[in-house]
């Protein structure tokens, strides 16, 4: 059956829709398209969606991906113009394309994620004194957090090697504008709001993590040392 890889954008009120709702939402829209997707067998069938990687509730994004295997042949212009159709606003697919013959699961091609973060500093710093407090901390040899196990025991982690790029993107009436491509995925996956929490307790900004901003740009799969979409 044909499958259908596009990439979408997340925004406006749809940031604080869950990852199940949008899954059901992408549900329902396909059948308001006339577009018939491919079921998984047995007794539980629900249609053939998956997504890159989840995001977290109230986060913004430019580009999200998702695979949907439908029972048509149909072009991939058309799935999208008849998918943006009915889509309510804040959900847009900006890019479709039919892929041909063996494809990996998109979830485990997913490697890294670029991301804007925006915080608010509690006291004046100009971009110079932000700009050598995130050079303390990229210069540290260990950036260790505390994360709970699925038995409940907490554990150390050090996340230095899972923050791929940081730097500051404009500094404006304090506030401050960072560009960071961290890891995500199934294998190795950091989250920005852990990424800000690590900041907080390693440098000298001060900031409510929860006040932050953050906006996911895309989502990359590694091959041969580079980043690039997983189109």
């Amino acid at each position: 059956m044909p499958l259908i890889r596009s990439k979408f954008k997340k925004e406006k009120d749809m940031i604080y829709i869950s990852h199940l709702d949008l899954l059901r939402l992408l549900e329902r829209s396909l059948r308001r398209a006339g577009i018939k997707p491919e079921f998984t067998q047995g007794f539980n069938q629900h249609p053939k969606i998956s997504f890159a990687q989840a995001l977290s509730l109230g986060t913004a994004s430019q580009g999200e991906y998702v695979d949907i295997e439908i029972e048509e042949d149909i072009d991939a212009e058309e799935f999208k113009s008849r998918l943006n159709k009915v889509l309510p606003d804040g959900i847009e697919f900006v890019l479709s394309k039919l892929m041909e013959g063996k494809v990996n699961a998109l979830m485990g091609e997913v490697t890294h994620a670029r991301y804007v973060i925006c915080i608010e500093l509690l006291e004046n710093m100009d971009k110079a004194g932000v700009q050598s407090e995130l050079d303390k901390y990229m210069r540290l040899e260990n950036i260790f957090v505390e994360k709970k196990t699925k038995k409940g025991d907490i554990k150390q982690l050090d996340v230095k090697a899972m923050i791929r790029d940081i730097g500051i993107l404009m500094v404006e009436d304090n506030k401050v504008y960072l560009g960071t491509v961290l890891t995500c995925g199934s294998v190795s996956n950091l989250k920005p709001e852990l990424l800000l929490q690590t900041i907080l307790d390693n440098t000298g900004l001060r900031f409510d993590v929860d006040e932050s901003t953050i906006q996911r740009i895309d989502i990359y799969t590694l091959r041969d040392g580079e980043l690039v979409a997983p189109m």
